[in-house]
């Protein structure tokens, strides 16, 4: 019986490949197209020059391609058609296709659609910019008649970062355009002047530049947010909330789902900025650590940005600390790694012993059940079946007991305390792994935590192991300004030097990346920060968004007095700040602060109306 069953599943099978095997090859993907530009002067059109390639590839006649389009396959033959940042199109084609297209006299190569990462208060006066009529930012005019184009998630319109008092309409220069169709309470202004979305990421029909992800609206308010006063998170890092360019304009780009970037949507949304007239372009994706620059589509891209006079300004990545993993390490772009700031968000864990650490943490509290000291377990550090990160505690008894875990890495930590409350866990210190340094993340945790340097971790796990009956209390100390020497890079921020090009020592300066206050749009990952409020629509995020705007400098604007209200003492927003790099011969690895106004002198002519490329 079952010989006959095999036997006939073996006929099916083999009736079924001829026309699995064609319909494979017939299967269309998608491939950015790069092509030779010195063929484009014999036609009308850019467009038309791109189609121009497609029967060429396709070999096939009119009612083979109905036919091949109707079994299944409705895209467009050509996705994009770009024009400004890239000699190419995108398009839907077949493995056959793209083999004749690859040897068309003009086709340069073809480059398969990949998926890129997503790569995220104090920041402006740890930076020395401070609010009154002498001072260098309101005398560079906080960014005004700037446009910066952001590539990412999108962005949410109503947030209060993103209205527009204090700022003139966009320059007469702008020609870009607003797609929100239909969204309560936002849209475009005179802060959002531009919104747009490409390819994948138009999955909102009513609304498609919405940011559904988070991802977006944070990175857009770091650069430009405008002045709102009274935010904090749960309490903590309260003060005047601003990005580094308050009154600056944005162009919204979303080229991005909630989790990935596809190449194609990217160059598109490149090419669309370009012809808009930003003057900033700001992206916090992940990108390649060794693809030769020459075949790196959104490397080609920025330089066609940067000929035009556009400053290309890029997150470094989070791959770190190993060397060579610094991406958008093309010299053309301004590549900026994450730092600490001197506030932190401290929590204090005092052992029996009398000794003390401090950490951080964002958990509320109001309720601290590991206020006193309690019996305090480590699980697996005797090679028990239970994860010494604290994923799984098998077997562990840690009921009524604070428990010591160790770092997952980057991310995890929170998790980690959902597990520990599971278990009948009251309270959680995170201890860092070697790699991991002194970096210490202020999380939102679900139970009375503290996250430790491995210096810290090392020594309470040392006294856990040589005391009989160990114990901990955890205690909540808020904001504190001054807490450690910064800045620092953090453990996670890439490092170079450039896999593709040795010689280059990126990433170029560092900014405060580290438990950031800034802007968030709802979100599966933010969903305790929804009730709406001015403090509770700010979220503490790390590393992800770290750009640097050097544009407020060359356009100086006469002196300007402060918003009514703001208190120069509190804290900002600001992932787009300004640190300088450690002089020619520092490393990489070793940023320091300078004053803002040294590093925006230096790059003052970057695009003055008319300037040497």
């Amino acid at each position: 019986m079952e010989s006959r069953w095999f036997l006939a599943f073996l006929f099916l099978s083999l009736s079924l490949q001829p026309q699995l095997g064609a319909s494979y090859l017939r299967a269309r993907k998608n491939y950015v197209v790069h092509l030779d530009p010195r063929g484009s002067a014999a036609v009308d059109s850019v467009e038309e020059w791109h189609r121009s390639f497609l029967p060429q590839a396709a070999g096939l006649d009119s009612e083979e391609e109905e036919e091949d389009a109707g079994a299944g396959d409705d895209g467009p033959r050509i996705i994009y058609s770009y024009s400004d940042v890239f000699t190419g199109f995108a398009a839907r084609l077949t493995d056959e296709e793209a083999e004749a297209l690859r040897g068309t006299d003009g086709c340069l190569r073809l480059y398969p659609e990949v998926f890129l990462p997503l790569a995220t208060t104090r920041s402006p006066g740890f930076l020395g910019l401070h609010l009154g009529n002498e001072g260098f930012w309101s005398r560079s005019g906080f960014g005004r008649g700037v446009v910066i184009g952001i590539l990412d998630t999108g962005i949410l319109p109503s947030h209060p970062s993103f209205g527009d008092d204090g700022l003139e309409p966009p320059p007469k220069s702008w020609k870009g355009t607003c797609e929100f169709k239909s969204i309560a309470g936002g849209g475009c202004n005179n802060k959002i002047i531009g919104a747009r979305a490409f390819g994948s990421a138009a999955v909102n029909s009513s609304a498609p530049p919405v940011d559904d992800a988070g991802h977006g609206t944070h990175t857009a308010s770091t650069a430009a947010g405008n002045f709102v006063e009274n935010a904090n998170v749960r309490g903590n890092a309260d003060g005047t909330a601003s990005g580094m360019a308050p009154h600056a304009h944005l162009a919204i780009y979303k080229v991005c789902s909630r989790s990935r970037c596809s190449i194609m949507d990217i160059i598109a949304g490149l090419d669309a900025a370009v012809k808009d007239g930003v003057d900033v372009l700001s992206f916090s994706i992940g990108a390649s650590s060794g693809t030769q620059f020459n075949y790196d589509p959104i490397a080609i891209a920025a330089f066609k940005a940067m000929e035009r006079g556009i400053v290309v300004s890029c997150a470094a990545g989070n791959a770190g600390p190993e060397p060579g993993s610094v991406g958008n390490g093309a010299p053309w772009m301004l590549t900026v790694a994450a730092g600490t700031m001197d506030r932190a968000i401290r929590t204090t864990v005092s052992l029996g012993n009398g000794e003390e650490f401090d950490g951080e943490s964002l958990f509320q509290p109001g309720n601290n059940s590991a206020a006193k000291p309690l019996p305090l377990v480590y699980p697996g550090a005797d090679g028990s079946d239970t994860s010494r990160d604290c994923s799984v505690l098998r077997g562990a008894e840690v009921s009524d007991k604070v428990v010591l875990c160790e770092s997952r890495g980057l991310n995890g930590r929170v998790e980690a305390g959902q597990t520990v409350a599971a278990y009948g866990g009251v309270g959680m210190i995170v201890m860092n792994r070697a790699s991991e340094g002194y970096t210490t993340f202020a999380d939102p945790h679900v139970l009375p935590a503290s996250h430790m340097s491995y210096d810290a971790g090392t020594k309470i796990a040392a006294y856990v192991n040589s005391t009989a009956n160990p114990t901990a209390s955890i205690t909540f100390k808020g904001t504190v300004m001054g807490a450690s020497p910064a800045p620092a890079v953090t453990f996670f921020s890439s490092r170079g030097p450039s896999r593709a090009s040795p010689g280059i020592l990126k990433p170029d300066i560092t900014g405060p990346g580290m438990n950031i206050l800034a802007a968030w749009a709802p979100s599966e990952s933010h969903t305790e920060f929804s009730d709406g409020g001015v403090g509770l629509s700010f979220f503490v995020e790390s590393g992800r968004h770290v750009h640097v705007d050097t544009a407020p400098e060359r356009h100086r604007r006469a002196s300007q007095g402060p918003a009514s209200g703001l208190d120069s003492r509190g804290d900002q927003v600001g992932d787009h700040d300004d640190v300088g790099r450690g002089g020619p011969h520092g490393r990489a690895t070793q940023g320091r602060a300078v004053p803002a106004r040294h590093l925006l002198r230096h790059g003052r002519g970057i695009r003055e109306p008319g300037a040497r490329r």
